[in-house]
């Protein structure tokens, strides 16, 4: 199993603003997207890196919904389309399950569909979401990283986010 770390960011320090092409959109998830964002789940990883089948991945996103991670902050969660395609997402608690040292919201799982990555939407959507918070009062948000994902390590950075911190 890979090492991941915890990363946490002041919702003072990322930024507000995001720049979307006209041909995307970001909204509020919705009990109406769990098998599609399943299914994007399900692909937007090796196989057996987040879930062995598309049917696991779907069920892990329904379990998401209910609870299973923490209670489903549905405001702060968003997805972005592509020409009205399901293309990323981004799913928050209020506060994660499994560590009580951590006690802001977390972000469970950020994910964008292979061939439309690189291209800022994971950037947008963290932006997106942290604003979402922000606009609830929180002060802070943590996540965990692959430690070996340079990629999302230096998008995390970018936006604040410090491993030290936790």
């Amino acid at each position: 199993m890979s090492e991941k770390l915890m990363l946490k960011a002041k919702l003072k320090a990322v930024p507000v603003y995001t720049l979307l092409k006209d041909d995307y959109s970001i909204r509020y998830c919705n009990l109406a997207d769990i098998e599609a964002l399943g299914e994007l789940y399900f692909h937007s990883y090796e196989i057996g890196e987040a879930c062995e089948t598309k049917e696991d991945a779907i069920d892990d996103i329904n379990n998401s919904f209910k609870g299973a991670y923490g209670q489903f902050w549905f405001e702060s969660s968003k997805v972005i389309e592509h020409n009205k395609l399901l293309v990323g997402a981004i799913l928050v608690v209020h506060k994660n399950s499994w560590d009580d040292s951590i006690t802001c919201p977390y972000i469970i799982e950020l994910f964008i569909k292979k061939e439309f990555r690189h291209l800022g939407l994971a950037r947008n959507l963290i932006i997106t979401c942290c604003t979402e918070l922000r606009n609830a009062k929180q002060d802070e948000v943590a996540l965990t990283v692959v430690a070996s994902n340079y990629y999302a390590r230096n998008l995390y950075k970018s936006l604040g986010f410090d491993e030290s911190t936790i």
